[in-house]
């Protein structure tokens, strides 16, 4: 039997290529999707609009795979209901990045605000990018090899397309339209998760009737980095109890 198709949606200011040994190890065709490319970041056409573009590309209905921005933006195209999908697995997702009114789970629109003009400035972007890592990887330490490695896609990530994926955080909002994602859906969170908290994981797979939720005790927001043995048991048994 061939294995289904995926499509990996990278997070906001972790490239590609840093994520290329978790999507290796999904074993199955592999396509990626990375906000932090300039080209795709700037294009006038949606985020969302450009993923769809990918999945009609695929020989079957595709597993879509996002982290953080990517796990939203996974949710963003599955809400869509024309589009044909086989699973959804958002990694420290949610359906709303930033605090609202009604919606007391995510970062303060200030924060995200601060976080922007940061990434626009050239002499802060680097200082900018290390603390979101440090604070990402709470309650772990950022060591190397992945330490490292985030440092140098810093000191190459282009602001404008930083503060592109920041503007999609930060206007993106989901919560009325998640009752349209029908395809088996797998949210993997860390409990510890300081960028977005575990209780926007739990409300929002409550609010999808084919939703579940796994969480890590002890992890924080980079799920495919410093825990990337246990997300990826959890895919795979996902993968093989709900599409196969």
């Amino acid at each position: 039997m061939n294995a289904t198709p995926a499509i990996l949606i990278t997070g906001w200011a972790v490239p590609a290529d840093i994520l290329g040994a978790f999507g290796a190890a999904l074993d199955r065709p592999l396509t990626v999707f990375d906000i932090c490319d300039k080209q795709s970041a700037l294009a006038q056409e949606p985020f969302a609009s450009q993923v769809q573009q990918i999945i009609n590309t695929q020989s079957a209905p595709p597993l879509l795979i996002g982290w953080s921005t990517g796990a939203l933006l996974a949710l963003d195209v599955a809400t869509q209901c024309d589009i044909p999908l086989a699973g959804i697995i958002a990694l420290s997702g949610t359906a709303c990045f930033c605090k609202r009114a009604d919606n007391a789970f995510g970062q303060a629109p200030e924060a995200v605000e601060s976080l922007r003009k940061g990434v626009l400035a050239d002499a802060r972007r680097l200082r900018t990018l290390t603390r979101f890592y440090r604070e990402s990887a709470y309650p772990d330490r950022l060591r190397a090899p992945w330490r490292d490695q985030l440092e140098q896609a810093a000191a190459v990530l282009d602001g404008a397309a930083l503060a592109s994926g920041l503007d999609y955080l930060r206007k993106t909002d989901l919560r009325d339209q998640l009752q349209r994602v029908t395809a088996p859906t797998l949210f993997i969170h860390g409990a510890n998760d300081t960028i977005i908290p575990i209780t926007a994981a739990q409300w929002a797979t409550e609010q999808i009737a084919s939703a579940e939720l796994h969480t890590l005790p002890r992890a924080g927001h980079l799920l495919p980095l410093l825990h990337h043995a246990e997300v990826v048991e959890r895919v795979q048994q996902f993968v093989q109890e709900s599409l196969q």
